[in-house]
């Protein structure tokens, strides 16, 4: 999956309008892929930063203060090729390349979160999709974990003990579509696992 595809999909998954199958897509990507799952939790913790700040007021002359310095000068003439144009314009460009730098820089710096910073991220993310209690979803967390390269039965293994877990905490169902998941895939994997 390239960069642009799943930055797209982690910022559809945080405006809850991922599909299933975008959903299943996403979550097989950042199972295989820790790079991708620390960017997927950093953009989860800038969502729920902004939704924790609180609203700030203007002070209520501003408006009248902007009004004021418009309609007390005339307005200016710039010249289409004025000296002062093309300054503030090499200047705008100048800012945008240089945030673009940023931007690419910081994007490619490796995470320092801990390994209970990156457990706490995963926790909340499955707390937010399925409403779950912070103790069952932590049990998830830590099946799909202990199996991040698990293949094959072992793999199935893995997911079935985490269906086992979302059948007991009433959210089966929801995980199913979420993730187009049939309820006989669903009652094989339980099986495997009970077995």
């Amino acid at each position: 999956m390239d960069r642009k595809t799943f930055e797209t999909l982690v910022n559809r998954e945080i405006d809850g309008l991922l599909s299933p199958e975008e959903a299943a897509r996403l979550n097989d990507w950042t199972t295989r892929n820790p790079e991708a799952l620390a960017v997927q939790e950093a953009l989860h913790r800038v969502h729920r930063a902004f939704q924790d700040m609180e609203p700030a007021e203007c002070p209520p002359e501003l408006a009248g203060q902007i009004a004021d310095r418009v309609l007390a000068g005339p307005a200016p003439v710039v010249r289409f090729w004025s000296p002062m144009l093309i300054q503030r314009v090499a200047a705008a460009v100048l800012v945008v390349v240089c945030a673009g730098f940023a931007g690419f820089y910081l994007s490619n710096q490796e995470t320092t979160a801990t390994p209970s910073q990156v457990t706490e991220e995963r926790v909340q993310i499955w707390v937010d999709a399925y409403e779950l209690d912070r103790a069952v979803a932590r049990e998830i967390v830590l099946i799909r974990a202990g199996a991040p390269d698990a293949q094959g039965e072992k793999a199935e293994i893995a997911k079935g003990r985490v269906l086992v877990i979302l059948e007991k905490a009433g959210k089966l169902d929801a995980y199913r579509e979420k993730n187009s998941m049939s309820l006989e895939e669903a009652r094989r994997l339980i099986q495997l696992a009970d077995g």
